[in-house]
Parts: C-alpha cells; sequence; structure tokens
C-alpha cells in the first residue's frame, strides 16, 4: 500500500479532492483532504486508532462500480470526521459494500451523518459500521442498506431517519426502499429517536435494541 504522511503533506491537501484507486495507509497524525473519492477494490488504513481522516468538505464517494471498499480495521480503526465548522459528512455509497470500521466523531459540534445511495437503488448499495461512533448528530439514510455491526457500543449514538430514495432521482419514479438491519443486538443508543417514512425498513434481524421512540410517516 502507498502511505500518506500528514507531516508530508502540512495543510496543503486540505482544499484537494483526492481519488484513491490503490490501498492507502494514513501515517501518524492521520490527514485532512477536501473529499475522498474511493474507486475499485481499495482499502484505506490507519498507522493508530487515533489517527483522523477529516474532510474538509464533508464527503466520502465510492463510485458505481462493483468493488467491496474499506476504511479503518477492527484492530486499528483511525477515526473519522469534518472540519470544524461543517455540519454534515456525506458518505455517498453507489454499488457493493463499504465497510466503515474506523469511528465516526463530531467536530466539536454534534455532526449529521448522510448515507446515500446516489440514486442506484438498482445495485443494492451497502454500508456497513463496526464501530463505535460517537458523533451526536442525526444519521439519515437515504436509499441504501445500512448494517450495524458494532461489539463495542451503538453504531448510532443520535436520532436516526430512514428514507426511501428513488431509482433514478426523478419525483415520479417509483420508491427504493432505504433499509437499516442490525447484526448485533443495541446498536442504537437508548436515547435516540427513529423516524421510519415511506416503505423504508428497520430490520430487527433477530436482535434486540431499546429506544427512546420510535414514529411512522407516509
Amino acid at each position: 500500500s502507498t502511505a500518506l504522511v500528514a507531516g508530508a503533506f502540512g495543510s496543503a491537501l486540505q482544499n484537494t479532492n483526492v481519488r484513491q484507486s490503490g490501498n492507502i495507509t494514513l501515517g501518524a497524525g492521520g490527514l485532512k483532504v477536501n473529499t475522498l473519492t474511493m474507486a475499485g477494490a481499495v482499502a484505506l488504513t490507519f498507522a493508530e486508532s487515533t489517527d483522523v481522516l477529516s474532510l474538509t468538505a464533508g464527503g466520502i464517494l465510492t463510485g458505481l462500480d462493483s468493488s467491496a471498499k474499506s476504511i479503518g480495521t477492527a484492530a486499528v480503526r483511525g477515526q473519522i470526521t469534518t472540519a470544524a465548522g461543517v455540519s454534515e459528512l456525506f458518505i455517498h455509497e453507489g454499488a457493493n459494500i463499504l465497510t466503515i470500521n474506523s469511528v465516526i466523531t463530531d467536530n466539536g459540534a454534534p455532526l449529521n451523518v448522510i448515507f446515500d445511495a446516489m440514486s442506484q437503488i438498482s445495485n443494492n448499495p451497502t454500508v456497513t459500521l463496526t464501530g463505535a461512533n460517537t458523533y451526536t448528530g442525526t444519521t439519515f439514510v437515504n436509499g441504501l442498506i445500512l448494517n450495524l455491526n458494532s461489539s463495542s457500543g451503538p453504531a448510532i449514538a443520535g436520532d436516526l431517519v430512514i428514507t426511501g430514495g428513488n431509482n433514478n432521482g426523478a419525483d415520479a419514479s417509483p420508491i427504493g426502499n432505504s433499509t437499516v438491519t442490525l447484526q448485533q443486538s443495541n446498536q442504537i443508543a437508548t436515547t435516540s429517536a427513529v423516524t421510519i417514512n415511506g416503505g423504508a425498513q428497520l430490520n430487527l434481524n433477530g436482535f434486540s435494541n431499546t429506544i427512546a421512540s420510535l414514529a411512522f410517516t407516509n
């Protein structure tokens, strides 16, 4: 893999949209970039669990290729956040599976995280979260499958809104349903309010989870 060392670039990449086409290991200290696009079967790993990938503009894009991708590992998770003052982190997954082992954190204020399928419902885009994330904003799931599989604490610490997407972005298109699936118990914090819009689904998958409230809207 190629090593990207924070000290070698300083803040030079904080306004650069980085495209990853091979495996990358972030060196000690992590790295700050504007956005990250992951192309092909690639992995982004960290030297230390405390190292941070900071996204100035708050965006990760995986494209439409049918290859699995990953960020962090179970052994060395690393952290993901945005620049100070940026209130939203967008994770666009167009096809196959993106596994995020890293811990998504606040940036000094509550961070909202939006998982979006880029209107590619037919590709079954999927994101799996395996870390005990600490961001306290709202999680929005729009038109994809979100698997929650943290063994060390809730994957979602704040409120959760699950909303259907559509197949090609046109208002007249049929709704493509979003699904949040538990792969272990207690993946959503007990203080979380969960809202399920339209035909979206929360699949307990045989597991259990106590939450603060559950609301359905059409």
